[in-house]
């Protein structure tokens, strides 16, 4: 046993034959990205449905009862957010319209369902993205917009700044542009004013009042006062027809609704977990190829007197490093694959320190258990056998 402390036999035995180790290091870092690529498109459909709700300079929100995630249209009546404003712990209310872009025509070309449509009163302080705070202004002039400028171009260029179209009927000038980034149901965002969102959804003759329905309820507290204890004591002293819960509450809502309410979140979970069990047949297969290539080392071991335990930490070892170079190699390849599907698709593909770390682990536990099974070959040899 001393000589395996003092020789690190399991990097040596690992790098011996470089081409073997470059071949095996591709195999596993693929697997490393194919993890990552599948978390990335899991997280970006959480991400990318919750840019709205992070945009909000919120302490508290007010939603309907009915609304499990931001874009279906479930409003609540605005008359909910006066009594809302008569409690002493808030300091300020500003309601948040939200519908669907109904249609949008530029050179005769009409577009539907594709762009959210965002208003509110260009005086109320809602957004805290500093380049809506610097442009929101613009929309007191009547019938203007802003509009994102990272829209999914379906529409032929006729969504940008200084773009002249008709929305629900009534001529409209892109008076600006900000970043935020679509989701996976909408391919963009547009900010009006809540005078130009009545103008342009209110039925003419019609007793419908839009600006009555409220989408979301953005409320500021005083400080000191705790979020999640209020919205409790706030949503009983209101009619049920709202509920009240913070930022961070909603998003966490919004995770579930696609995790268990929609195909497409749980083909990503699944494929995640696919993409572990591939990785672990690819390690597999390198490890044990390679125990096989060195059953005469192997047997070596055990005939001078080597535990089988000192062959599985041996192989174990070998397996860890095996990650730690895959996940060097693999992890930058992942970070390049996000910022090229973040550009195809629109879509917020973050690898952030935590999601790394996911990767990084799951890798780890595929190479330790790869090994694990690997070695039961080398274990099951007779030295008699071998020579």
């Amino acid at each position: 046993m001393a000589l395996g402390n003092a020789t690190p036999l399991a990097w040596m035995s690992l790098i011996h034959d470089r081409r073997r180790l470059l071949a095996s290091v591709a195999g596993v870092a693929f697997a490393v990205l194919l993890m990552a690529t599948e978390l990335g498109f899991l997280n970006a459909i959480y991400d990318s449905s919750t840019l709205v709700i992070d945009a909000l300079d919120a302490e508290l929100l007010m939603i309907s009862p009915l609304k499990d995630d931001f874009n279906p249209s479930k409003p609540f009546p605005r008359r909910r957010l006066e009594q809302a404003r008569g409690f002493p712990e808030v300091t300020a209310v500003y309601p948040l319209w939200l519908s669907r872009l109904t249609s949008w025509s530029t050179h005769g070309a009409i577009k539907r369902d594709l762009v959210r449509l965002l208003a509110f009163d260009p005086a109320d302080p809602i957004f805290k993205l500093p380049e809506i705070a610097a442009k929101q202004h613009l929309l007191r002039a009547p019938d203007t917009a802003l509009v994102d400028r990272r829209i999914r171009d379906t529409y032929g260029g006729g969504l940008r700044s200084g773009a002249v179209g008709e929305l629900g009927g009534r001529r409209v000038k892109v008076v600006g542009d900000f970043e935020l980034g679509p989701d996976l149901q909408l391919n963009a965002n547009m900010l009006v004013s809540d005078l130009t969102f009545h103008r342009s959804l209110a039925v003419p003759g019609s007793n419908d009042q839009p600006l009555e329905r409220v989408e979301i309820g953005v409320l500021r507290l005083a400080e000191g006062v705790d979020p999640e204890t209020f919205a409790t004591r706030l949503a009983k002293s209101l009619p049920d027809d709202v509920r009240c819960l913070t930022p961070r509450q909603f998003r966490r809502e919004i995770h579930l609704f696609w995790t268990r309410h929609q195909p497409v979140g749980a083909v990503f979970g699944i494929g995640l977990v696919v993409g572990f069990f591939i990785g672990l047949m690819i390690c597999y297969q390198v490890l044990f190829t390679d125990i096989v290539d060195q059953l005469p080392q192997f047997a070596t071991l055990k005939a001078i007197g080597y535990s089988n335990g000192y062959l599985i930490q041996l192989a174990v070892r070998r397996g860890l490093y095996l990650a730690i170079l895959a996940l060097i190699v693999g992890l930058p390849v992942a970070l390049f694959t996000y910022r090229l599907l973040a550009g195809l698709t629109g879509l917020q593909f973050a690898l952030t320190p935590a999601r790394a770390a996911i990767v990084a682990t799951a890798s780890l536990m595929m190479c330790v258990a790869a090994s694990l099974l690997a070695t039961r070959k080398a274990i099951d040899t007779d030295p008699a056998e071998v020579f």
